[in-house]
């Protein structure tokens, strides 16, 4: 009787452990069946996805995925989930939202390119961003616009570019129309977050572990932004530049935005409007053919390539007394 009545006591504990388990399950199925997941692409190879038909040509399965499945969506690629959004309404998620991580989506990208292990990126990465971005504020750059002049006079031997002043430069207003015009049509192809928690987006929810992408490139190439978004028109900056906004528009996404934000992209700007208006006082410049090669559909970090080369005929202009 005792063997029985111990046997029984067993056996009602197996049957409210199962029932607990059952009904866990059952409440974990109902809670995840309410949930709408962004559209999926699986492809057709498990684990694969569509690493090769993305590989191929990654800014045309953006552009083709989106208009098929929507302005969000998610596919595989090599035991990877990546959700898109496309519509740069939902963009302050993706730069704000504390879920998405920048350092987390770059940690390996940094290991394999910069063998920075991940203790010491994540010990290090936010003090050297923020000296940095210290460093080359706007109102740093007074100090450092002489010593860029020096550098460049090194290789035109002009003679007057470390006289130049900041101020001077920020009066070279066509110039940095037509570099953020350059800049708005060959962008990056698109930069990540890695999710640490759930998201909702719109009626979607993205599970944490995706790793969370937009396409500034295609964000750009968008009429209702920028009206005839393909052709090259400085003009448009006319209104919206000449400050020291983290951006000259809150639509231009080339040097990222939110915490992680590029932290020299004023030097950047001030370098490059420096050394193109030394190369148009020194040369002649010329396209050897009118048609201005399209970009590569396949690079989609940092500045996209162009799809064929680009020859520019120079000419050293004679100076006159």
């Amino acid at each position: 009787m005792a063997v029985f009545a111990e046997l029984l006591q067993l056996s009602s504990s197996i049957i409210f452990a199962a029932l607990l388990v059952i009904s866990l399950m059952t409440l974990n199925l109902l809670r995840t069946k309410n949930v709408k997941y962004p559209p999926i692409i699986k492809g057709w190879i498990p684990w694969l996805g569509c690493a090769i038909e993305f590989g191929k040509a990654p800014l045309t399965f953006i552009k083709e995925s989106s208009e098929k499945h929507g302005e969000v969506f998610t596919f595989y690629a090599i035991g990877q989930r990546m959700t898109f959004l496309t519509d740069v309404r939902d963009f302050h998620l993706f730069f704000n939202s504390p879920q998405a991580d920048f350092q987390r989506a770059v940690e390996d990208a940094v290991k394999n390119t910069a063998g920075i292990n991940r203790v010491d990126f994540f010990t290090n990465h936010r003090r050297i961003h923020d000296l940095v971005k210290g460093r080359l504020s706007s109102s740093n750059l007074s100090k450092l616009t002489p010593k860029v002049g020096r550098k460049l006079e090194e290789y035109a031997a002009s003679g007057s570019l470390a006289k130049l002043s900041l101020e001077e430069v920020k009066k070279l207003r066509k110039v940095e129309h037509c570099i953020l015009e350059a800049i708005r049509l060959r962008p990056a192809g698109m930069i990540a977050r890695k999710l640490t928690g759930p998201m909702q987006v719109r009626e979607f929810t993205i599970p944490a572990g995706d790793m969370l992408m937009i396409s500034p490139y295609w964000a750009h190439q968008n009429e209702a932004i920028y009206p005839d978004a393909r052709s090259y028109v400085p003009e448009r900056w006319n209104q919206t530049v000449g400050s020291d906004k983290s951006a000259p528009s809150d639509k231009f996404f080339a040097f990222g935005g939110g915490r992680f934000q590029c932290p020299g992209r004023r030097f950047a700007m001030m370098e490059i409007q420096m050394f193109i208006s030394l190369l148009l006082c020194s040369f002649d410049l010329e396209l050897v053919k009118e048609e201005v090669p399209l970009p590569s559909p396949r690079h989609v970090v940092g500045v996209p390539h162009p799809l064929s080369p680009c020859y520019v005929k120079m000419h050293k202009r004679v100076r006159t007394v």
